[in-house]
């Protein structure tokens, strides 16, 4: 385990090389900042959550800069989701225009593995061996709806982003 807060795709790739379901779900279950994580699975795998973006990567200029020196991180940006999902016809962000530039620039501002991530994220096919709706299920109950009774929700699922259960921002306990 690493000494320093390990970044979301770091963690995916030590789930990755994990050779046992049960590993896989430990790794998840361990993260230091689970909120994070959760907000990205959830966006990934939850049947529910719709991305108002075009389909595939949009021609951004990747940030060169080394991990933790780009202007922004993944955590930071997390707050912005919301604006890219669709609840039936509801929009945070009606302009598609608008609604792209952003997504182009949270993506600008990141770290490449962490805008790779997003993108993965969006499409709901995240590239890491081993990670599966099942695994997902199990290791975080309640962030996922039961395989069998997934069905069209009337209600919208609202996103975990910038908000852990007892409310706090960023899960920075003060």
């Amino acid at each position: 385990m690493p000494n320093y807060s390990e970044s979301i795709p770091e963690l995916l790739l030590r789930v990755s090389k994990a050779s046992k379901k049960a590993e896989r779900i430990e790794i998840l279950q361990k993260c230091a900042n689970p909120l994070f994580l959760k907000t990205i699975l959830q966006g990934a795998f939850h049947p529910d959550i719709f991305w108002d973006l075009p389909e595939g990567t949009p021609p951004y200029k990747k940030d060169d800069s080394e991990y933790g020196l780009a202007p922004s991180h993944l955590e930071r940006e997390l707050r912005k989701l919301p604006y890219f999902t669709t609840y039936g016809d509801n929009r945070l962000v009606v302009n598609v225009y608008k609604r792209e530039q952003m997504w182009m620039g949270m993506l600008e501002s990141i770290h490449p593995t962490e805008a790779e991530l997003l993108c993965q994220m969006k499409e709901k096919k995240i590239k890491c061996r081993g990670l599966s709706y099942a695994v997902v299920f199990e290791a975080f109950p309640g962030l996922l709806p039961e395989k069998a009774k997934v069905e069209k929700v009337k209600e919208p699922v609202v996103l975990t982003a910038g908000k852990d259960e007892s409310g706090d921002i960023d899960g920075d306990e003060e």
